[in-house]
């Protein structure tokens, strides 16, 4: 799940900065979802 925001950082669409925030927005909305780590959903809403 995380090769999306790694594809996004390769193509320069992504800061390391936005990456950074990305995956901690990820990570929150796996917590609300009741997943244990975030999935290709979490990170695409990100």
């Amino acid at each position: 799940a995380v090769g999306l925001i790694n594809r996004a950082l390769e193509k320069h669409q992504l800061s390391l900065r936005g990456a950074d925030r990305a995956l901690r927005l990820a990570w929150t909305l796996a917590d609300l979802s009741g997943h244990t780590s975030p999935d290709m959903t979490d990170i695409a809403q990100a």
